[in-house]
């Protein structure tokens, strides 16, 4: 897929018949292979928004990666249990770089408000990955405060 030219691929075509497929067979819509493809061609498309919900949906840790690959600012709200389940080191690492390596007490108390509001909104299982530690508190801020204290230079009262 990547060995073509763009210019030879129909990607809006291709996008219909794998999401046409997905919608007519579950087997399809979990396949890891057809989901990186599809991530593939929303990326080729610079689609990024859905290919971000495609590598949510797949729970890869490329998806730091490619978020800064391509600028993605994301809505922390919404996404920051998932990313945090995904892979909470890179999850703390991208937002140090969003609020700056010595603002861990921002970033922690952004965290804990986020954490606080888990479960009290209505869950798309596109955002939402089936795992039952999206919508553990204590499990999140636990991770939370594990990576921000890890780091050193910061006093735990």
């Amino acid at each position: 897929m990547q060995t073509y030219p763009k210019y030879l691929i129909n990607l809006e075509h291709l996008l219909q018949v794998i999401s046409d497929s997905i919608k007519h067979d579950e087997s399809v819509a979990n396949n890891d292979q057809v989901l990186e493809l599809l991530f593939m061609l929303h990326e080729m498309n610079k689609n990024y928004q859905t290919a971000f919900h495609i590598l949510i949906r797949m729970k890869s840790k490329k998806l730091f990666d490619f978020m800064h690959q391509v600028k993605l600012d994301v809505q922390l709200e919404t996404y920051l249990p998932s990313l945090l389940v995904i892979d909470s080191k890179a999850t703390i690492d991208f937002l140090m770089k969003k609020y700056g390596k010595y603002q861990k007490t921002k970033v922690l108390e952004q965290c804990s408000a986020i954490i606080e509001e888990v479960g009290e909104e209505d869950d798309s299982p596109e955002t939402r990955p089936e795992d039952p530690r999206v919508k553990d508190k204590d499990y999140l801020m636990h991770v939370i405060l594990h990576e921000i204290v890890s780091r050193g230079d910061m006093e735990v009262s």
